[in-house]
């Protein structure tokens, strides 16, 4: 039976993820947020929800630092304490000057 609790609570230990594109289109979980107030709204929720949780913040390697960093204020603002970096990273071209 312990067993089972700790399969059940393994789902929650991961994190949210917020996902900053190139075109500055953001996304919760997959789906595009229309606006800051929605993706601050669905964090806060989230967080009350489960606040053990933390956040996953995705960058494509195109964004814009200043929209990123806008990201980052929205998810210290909803609650979450725990945030983690990451970046899409781009296939390997090879370099045409060598």
């Amino acid at each position: 039976s312990s067993t089972a609790s700790a399969a059940e609570a393994s789902p929650s230990s991961e994190p949210v993820e917020v996902a900053m594109l190139a075109d500055g289109t953001v996304r919760y979980e997959g789906q595009v947020v229309a606006d800051d107030e929605e993706l601050l709204q669905i964090l806060a929720d989230a967080h009350a929800a489960d606040p053990d949780r933390g956040v996953l913040l995705n960058a494509e390697a195109e964004a814009r630092h200043a929209d990123v960093v806008r990201l980052i204020d929205i998810v210290r603002e909803s609650g979450y304490g725990g945030l983690s970096l990451g970046t899409e990273i781009r296939p390997r071209v090879p370099r045409s000057n060598q």
